[in-house]
């Protein structure tokens, strides 16, 4: 569908202003990535940033953040993504429990998502 079909532009609206399950944020930039590069390209990115997601889960999901990392795999750059680990990880005091890493990780990928204006949190 082309942008200029109005099933498609109203879609398009909605997911700006509201979320289901899935974060419909980065819609518009998926679309150019395609259409620049093809599925495969995004396709790679994604495989990508589903393994981060999993690093992620296992490193600082301490039972409420799941929705949280997802979004945030989601919707930032995973150059950023990356970045925010390493700063963590950097940062992280010598005895950390999986609570003070979790608070930690969302005060970095916070600060990125004031950044790009990204919002990390479900939109009802």
């Amino acid at each position: 569908m082309s942008k200029s079909c109005p099933k498609w532009a109203n879609h398009r609206e909605a997911g700006r202003k509201h979320d289901s399950f899935v974060s419909y944020g980065k819609l518009e930039e998926n679309i150019a990535l395609i259409q620049q590069n093809g599925v495969s390209a995004w396709e790679r990115l994604e495989l990508k940033k589903e393994r981060l997601l999993r690093m992620l889960l296992a490193e600082y999901d301490e039972g409420r953040s799941k929705n949280y990392l997802c979004l945030a795999v989601t919707l930032l750059r995973f150059e950023d993504l990356k970045a925010a680990m390493e700063e963590e990880k950097r940062n992280r005091p010598a005895q950390s429990d999986l609570k003070s890493r979790s608070t930690a990780i969302h005060a970095v990928l916070d600060r990125m998502a004031e950044k790009t204006k990204a919002i990390l949190a479900l939109r009802k």
